[in-house]
């Protein structure tokens, strides 16, 4: 796991409900100053590993990442490449987050509800991050095991458009 370049956050992750009853993170408040920029320092010593990370998806650390929001839509896909729990799975509240070899011909848009790309420059949560939800409970992001591997065809033709 320690192979990412990880933005360390700067205190516990915390959801709250919006206006619509939503459960939102409040992550972006969280980053730090300038974590954006071309010369950001990954190190961080004064806020590594205190409360937890994200991992930026696309060239930088090599990944898109398959957020199944769904353990059923996880379920299917498992289904569909059955050594799916060989690649690097990290469990979060609602599913998984499958991690592959970065692909510059997938779009950011999935053909499946329920899955999401997270690619380019998008933000997932780190293992062993810690989320305190808006009601009190917490809920951890577990590294369950496997490698970053190249996308299985099957999994990509099925999930996401990509470039033709």
């Amino acid at each position: 796991m320690s192979y990412f370049k990880k933005i360390y956050l700067k205190s516990v992750l915390k959801t709250e409900l919006n206006e619509k009853s939503e459960e939102k993170k409040n992550l972006l408040s969280l980053l730090p100053k300038r974590y954006k920029d071309e010369n950001f320092d990954y190190s961080q010593p004064e806020n590594k590993c205190r409360s937890g990370h994200v991992i930026v998806t696309g060239k930088l650390n090599n990944i898109t990442v398959l957020d199944f929001d769904d353990m059923e839509m996880y379920n299917e896909a498992c289904r569909l490449v059955p050594d799916l729990h060989t690649y690097y799975t990290v469990q979060t509240r609602r599913g998984m987050h499958v991690y592959f070899e970065f692909d510059d011909d997938i779009f950011t848009t999935q053909k499946v509800a329920k899955i999401d790309v997270q690619t380019k420059g998008k933000l997932v949560i780190g293992a062993d991050t810690c989320v305190q939800r808006y009601d009190g409970r917490s809920y951890h992001y577990n590294y369950l095991g496997g490698k970053v591997k190249k996308m299985p065809a099957a999994l990509r033709d099925w999930c996401y458009n990509v470039k033709t």
